[in-house]
């Protein structure tokens, strides 16, 4: 599956991806300016396509997406804390079924975002969504300066 294909069975649409990156984009950007934002994924066949989506929407507001590639949730976790990333997101359905892949975000401490900060995110993204957003897919490649987990 290519970056530009949208897997017909996820809830994740083109216009959702590019408004999520483009939200946490928007509120790293409150944090630091020119953020760095660490993003890693499971091997489920919806993640490349899910990571370019994203990376769309957070490169057009401003964060420069860095890609771990196929790593664990500690290990997104761990280069958030350790490097120099407000946020981090890691795409991965955990146990459910791979259709239900989703992502999950990290604050700069390794841990879940406050429930606070999460709802801005989310009024956001409708608010994105509503204004009307543009999938703009940016092409990845994992970072080899973030292979520092395995």
């Amino acid at each position: 599956m290519g970056c530009g294909e949208w897997p017909a069975n996820s809830r994740w649409t083109p216009g959702r991806c590019i408004a999520l990156g483009a939200a946490l984009a928007d509120a790293a950007g409150r944090l630091e300016p020119s953020p760095e934002v660490v993003m890693g994924m499971d091997t489920r066949e919806s993640g490349p396509w899910l990571a370019a989506q994203v990376a769309g929407g957070l490169s057009e507001h401003g964060a420069r997406p860095r890609f771990a590639g196929v790593t664990t949730t500690p290990g997104v976790a761990y280069l958030t804390r350790t490097g120099a990333f407000v946020p981090a997101l890691m795409i991965s359905a955990s146990h459910n079924p791979y259709r239900d892949n989703g992502i999950k975000i990290f604050s700069h401490s390794g841990y879940k975002l406050p429930d606070e900060q999460e709802q801005a995110i989310e009024r956001e993204i409708f608010a994105l969504l509503e204004a009307g957003v543009e999938p703009a897919p940016v092409p990845l490649a994992a970072d080899p300066g973030l292979d520092r987990i395995t």
